[in-house]
């Protein structure tokens, strides 16, 4: 660990690479809900439907994002379409100093025509700057 004077960052090493990270970029993952009855309800009531997986799962994080301060929506998981459609966001920075953010895994069922997704389920996991509890709750 190297601490600056904004900044911390951590040693890390991958297939025999020894490289730095910043605090910033690193989170513990916490526990995992379905939200996907809450993303339904911030979007008005009805589930969303979209032509591609990137764009379904963008609705659905932009959804959850924190206004103040604006939260970094970037895609970590790129879409894979099997029987469903699945694509993981992550949403960093909800002004709150024990969660970094959240990862949401986002399925979607292919449209009949084949011509698009509607939302199928999302799940949620915790994004924890300072470490989690047993139950994968934020200290």
């Amino acid at each position: 660990v190297r601490q600056l004077p904004d900044s911390i960052w951590y040693e890390v090493q991958m297939g025999g690479i020894t490289g730095w990270v910043s605090s910033a970029f690193v989170a513990y993952s916490g526990a995992v809900d379905d939200i996907t009855a809450q993303v339904i309800q911030n979007l008005g009531g009805t589930a969303p439907s979209a032509e591609t997986m990137v764009d379904l799962g963008l609705i659905v994080a932009e959804a959850m994002a924190s206004d103040d301060p604006p939260s970094r929506i970037v895609v970590t998981v790129a879409p894979h379409v099997g029987d469903l459609g699945e694509i993981t966001y992550d949403g960093i920075g909800l002004g709150d100093d024990a969660l970094r953010g959240y990862r949401l895994h986002v399925f979607g069922q292919p449209d009949e025509s084949g011509e698009g997704f509607s939302l199928k389920s999302v799940e949620s996991t915790l994004l924890c700057a300072r470490g989690v509890t047993a139950d994968g709750l934020a200290i």
